[in-house]
């Protein structure tokens, strides 16, 4: 049981209770012990026991120069997190400050890693973010690329809290103390700002590996992100990194006992869907902004330039995708004519001989037909 839980259970206590621990908390800060693990599990306790704002206020100035010493545990994270979200904004820089020499260790810590994410995600000056954190993280690239702790930092600013990358703990530390966050910025706005910042380096990456990283896609998500980056940002269409993408899913790859564009590969296919549906998604919030539907038109281009191809394939999931959706759904008009009719009719017809019918092909013929539900 926590401390949280027991005085939920004894409020009666509960003053008497958080004044000895805080007591207890304050001479431990004294004696410089929060860098051991269990001293930050009882600061741990205290931060969210405590209701008391100005209270966290003060231990957060005691505690403001070492908050790097707390990265031991993810109790530690979690009280480096609530201190920093009550910080104003000039003990914020000053903590930015204090972990420049330790941080090519911190980006491979599976908990420093997650700090440079809850400062980059609630630090609202983003020039200093980008100076003092994020150029000298995006310099060690090459040799981090395929680290998980590293691959975090970027997956957190691309999306913030996501139950896809991050552990149910990880979230609870980045709340914590949130509701009374001295930032002012709309975190959106942060947010695309960062974006900004990092889409293009990341590009310029993997656009010379391009191929190497899209065999494996499913394994590391970052490629993923950088692309989605970039049609959040806009630029697609003159975009190199995106241009390479498309020249390589148009390779030739064996998938299975078969020789199919890269397109076809499960994973990549995956990726894929993901982009697109990405992109409708913005187009319903902000049609102007993204009226061009960029990337749904380059791959709409893709898919007819080897739709005979893409008919034996998980690549008519992606069709479906495009047809479903109103703002896609004519960038693959050109699906109804007569020859391709016929087409997905053979298609089906021949898959029925060898006794099993592709979902995708059976979806993408409702589709055109107007039978899908």
């Amino acid at each position: 049981m926590t401390l949280k839980q027991f005085l939920q259970k004894k409020p009666q206590l509960a003053e008497q209770v958080l004044l000895k621990v805080e007591n207890m908390v304050q001479k431990l800060v004294e004696k410089g012990m929060s860098r051991h693990s269990i001293v930050q599990a009882i600061i741990a306790d205290y931060v969210q026991s405590q209701t008391d704002l100005e209270k966290i206020k003060w231990l957060a100035e005691s505690m403001k120069e070492k908050l790097p010493s707390l990265l031991a545990s993810k109790q530690g994270l979690l009280v480096a997190c609530s201190l920093f979200n009550v910080l104003d904004a000039k003990d914020r820089k000053t903590i930015v400050k204090s972990i420049q020499e330790p941080l090519k260790e911190m980006i491979v810590n599976k908990v420093a890693s997650l700090f440079i994410v809850h400062i980059l995600n609630n630090l609202d000056d983003t020039v200093i973010s980008k100076k003092k954190i994020l150029h000298d993280v995006l310099l060690t690239v090459d040799d981090n690329v395929n680290d998980r702790c590293f691959q975090a930092i970027f997956l957190g600013i691309s999306t913030p809290k996501s139950k896809r990358y991050f552990t149910a703990e990880d979230i609870e530390a980045f709340e914590a103390w949130q509701d009374h966050s001295t930032s002012k910025k709309d975190p959106e706005v942060r947010r695309l700002e960062l974006l900004q910042i990092f889409v293009k380096p990341m590009e310029m990456f993997y656009e010379e590996r391009m191929q190497f990283y899209l065999q494996d896609i499913a394994k590391n998500p970052l490629l993923s992100r950088t692309l989605a980056a970039r049609i959040e940002v806009g630029g697609v269409a003159e975009s190199d990194a995106m241009d390479e993408l498309f020249r390589q899913i148009q390779k030739r790859q064996t998938v299975g006992d078969q020789l199919l564009i890269v397109a076809a590969h499960p994973a990549v296919q995956f990726a894929l869907k993901d982009l697109v549906r990405l992109e409708q998604e913005l187009a319903k919030k902000d049609p102007k902004q993204y009226e061009s539907m960029a990337f749904c038109q380059k791959l709409s281009d893709c898919l007819l330039k080897h739709f005979d191809e893409c008919l034996k394939t998980r690549a008519c999931w992606l069709m479906v995708q495009l047809l479903e959706d109103s703002n896609t759904k004519d960038l693959l008009a050109d699906l109804r004519q007569d020859k391709h009719m016929k087409a997905v009719k053979a298609a089906i017809h021949a898959q029925k001989k060898s006794g099993k019918v592709d979902s995708g092909l059976a979806m993408l013929q409702s589709v055109l037909t107007g039978k899908s539900k």
